[in-house]
C-alpha cells in the first residue's frame, strides 16, 4: 500500500470531516427509511474534493447481477484507492430494474465504502426511548420483512430466503451485515423477491401458495 501513500492521506483526512447522512427517503412497503443516493453525493463529493480526491463508480458485468465498484483516486498522483464492489440482483429484466439495481449498489457501496454514518439525528430527543440498532432488532425485522413479503410461516422457509439474500449481498455476521439485508428485502415487492427465491420457475407454490396469488 505504500504507492498509495497520498491518497491514504487524504481519505484519512476526507474521513474525519465526512457529515452524518439524514435518512431523506422512504420506503412504503416497509414503512422504511432511508438515505437516498443524490444525499449521499451532495455531502461527500464536496469533502473528496477539498481534499485532492475524485469519486468514481464503475458498473461491471456479474453473473449474479449488475455490479458497481467504488474507487477514490488523488487528483496530482493519480494514486488509486478501491473501495470495495457490491452486486446487486436484477430481477425485473428492463430497464427500470437495472437502473434500480444501479443505483441500490452506488447507494450501498459509498455507505459501505466510505463508513458513512446514516443513523437518525433527532437532536438526542429520542435517547431515552429508543435504544439503537443491534443484530438481534434487525434480524426481527427482517425475519418480519420475509414474512410480509412471502407469506412464510415455517422458519426453516424463512432461515432459508435469510441465507439466500445473505449470499447474495455478501452480508458479512455483523450490524452492517444484517443491515444490508434489511436494505436488500427493503428493495423489493413481493413478487420480485419471489422471483429472486424462484428465477426459474412460473409455478411457485401450490396450496396455500396458489391463495397468494402465486400459482
Amino acid at each position: 500500500m505504500k504507492e498509495n501513500i497520498e491518497a491514504m492521506k487524504a481519505l484519512f483526512a476526507a474521513q474525519a470531516q465526512m457529515p452524518s447522512l439524514h435518512k431523506d427517503g422512504h420506503n412504503p412497503h416497509f414503512k422504511s427509511e432511508f438515505v437516498t443516493l443524490d444525499n449521499i453525493l451532495g455531502k461527500v463529493i464536496p469533502v473528496l474534493r477539498d481534499h485532492g480526491l475524485v469519486l468514481m463508480q464503475i458498473p461491471f458485468e456479474s453473473q449474479s447481477g449488475v455490479g458497481i465498484r467504488t474507487i477514490v483516486a488523488h487528483a496530482e498522483t493519480g494514486e488509486e484507492i478501491q473501495l470495495g464492489e457490491v452486486v446487486v440482483p436484477v430481477n425485473k429484466k428492463d430497464a427500470q430494474g437495472y437502473g434500480s439495481a444501479v443505483t441500490y449498489g452506488r447507494r450501498y457501496g459509498l455507505q459501505t465504502g466510505l463508513c458513512l454514518r446514516t443513523g437518525e439525528d433527532d437532536d438526542g430527543n429520542g435517547a431515552a426511548d429508543s435504544p439503537p440498532d443491534n443484530i438481534m432488532s434487525v434480524k426481527a425485522r427482517i425475519g418480519g420483512a420475509i414474512r410480509e413479503l412471502t407469506g412464510f410461516k415455517d422458519g426453516n422457509d424463512i432461515r432459508d430466503a435469510v441465507n439466500r439474500v445473505r449470499k447474495e449481498t455478501n452480508a458479512a455476521d455483523d450490524l452492517n451485515g444484517w443491515v444490508a439485508v434489511e436494505e436488500f428485502l427493503a428493495s423489493h415487492d413481493a413478487d420480485s423477491f419471489m422471483k429472486f427465491l424462484n428465477p426459474d420457475s412460473t409455478d411457485l407454490f401450490e396450496g396455500e401458495g396458489a391463495e397468494r396469488g402465486y400459482n
